[in-house]
Formats: structure tokens, C-alpha cells, sequence
């Protein structure tokens, strides 16, 4: 049987207690393109964010979710993550709510508006003029 000293227990105690705060600050992040506000602090399906670029705005650490809503589109806004899981622990993208079967989409193309009849059935759309 091994025996500690008071302060050896106390020295324990402190890494136990260290590496479970470590563990615990794991996040989850919730996006949504239709009912988010990137007002909101994203840390709830009730509060997600809407642009998918917030999350490049976050400390993100292992363990941290980064969670897409079930149905939402994401057209042509760039993910750039400076952040990295380690083995065990990743940072981890995903879908909520869970067991949905339209999955969110992240899309690099952006509609084309303006459209205006030329002749026949050619359409013509000024790329140069409002949100093109």
C-alpha cells in the first residue's frame, strides 16, 4: 500500500480537480441560417448564431461542437479555423437536432438576381447591379 503525505494528497487533489475543469470547458455552438442573430452568444438552439464566419470569431478548444441547424444553407461564406482537437478529444462538426434527415448545407454558390427577358428564351442578369 502506498502512502501519501498531506501535501502529496493536496498536489493530487489539485491536477483531479485541474483536469476536470479542462474537460468541462467544452462548448457547444449552435448556427442557423434562418432563426440565428450573430447578436446572440450562439451557446443554445435558442440563441444560435446566423453566419457561419462566427465561428471563426471563437476560441474554440478541444472537445468544443460547432452545431448546424437540420435544414438551414450557408451559400458562399468561408470557414477559416485556426483551432485543433487533439486525439480523443477533436472539435467536432455536426447537426442539430439530432436524427434529422435534411442535413445543413454549405454551399459556395450565390443566386443570380435581376433576371429580365431578352428575346425568345434568352434571360439576361446585370452581375454588376444588387446583390449579384
Amino acid at each position: 500500500m502506498i502512502r501519501l503525505t498531506t501535501n502529496q494528497r493536496r498536489a493530487h487533489l489539485v491536477v483531479v480537480l485541474l483536469v476536470g475543469s479542462i474537460s468541462a470547458q467544452a462548448a457547444d455552438y449552435y448556427i442557423s441560417s434562418t432563426a440565428g442573430d450573430d447578436n446572440n452568444d450562439g451557446l443554445s438552439e435558442s440563441a444560435p448564431f446566423r453566419s457561419i464566419s462566427m465561428v471563426d470569431t471563437l476560441s474554440l478548444s478541444p472537445g468544443d461542437r460547432i452545431r448546424l441547424k437540420c435544414g438551414d444553407r450557408w451559400r458562399a461564406e468561408q470557414l477559416q479555423i485556426d483551432a485543433a482537437g487533439i486525439e480523443g478529444n477533436p472539435i467536432v462538426f455536426e447537426s442539430y437536432p439530432s436524427g434529422c434527415v435534411n442535413r445543413p448545407i454549405l454551399s459556395g454558390d450565390l443566386p443570380i438576381t435581376g433576371w429580365s427577358h431578352a428575346a425568345g428564351s434568352v434571360f439576361v442578369a446585370d452581375l454588376s447591379s444588387g446583390p449579384n
